[in-house]
């Protein structure tokens, strides 16, 4: 799980159109496509932080409980450090 301050990698690069997020890792990386609650993590994620702050901005964003997202979140937080496109530490 991932813990510690994450941010966008300076690699990454990223455009939003209709709420739909697609993100790559330069300049080879694949393209990802995030939608729904990955976009509202995603833009949990860009102003930085730690995963706990992540967390308290995707339960705003989506009206839950941190305790209810926490989990879910950070595991995507996860698999956005483990394509490249999230650093963490």
């Amino acid at each position: 799980m991932t813990t510690g301050p994450v941010r966008v990698a300076a690699s990454t690069g990223w455009v939003e159109a209709d709420g739909v997020v697609y993100v790559a890792a330069l300049p080879d990386g694949p393209p990802l496509v995030l939608d729904g609650h990955g976009a509202v993590v995603w833009g949990a994620v860009v102003p930085g932080g730690s995963v706990d702050d992540v967390t308290a901005r995707v339960a705003a964003a989506v009206g839950e409980s941190v305790a209810v997202v926490g989990p879910d979140v950070a595991r995507f937080v996860g698999s956005l450090v483990d394509a490249g496109v999230v650093t963490q530490g």
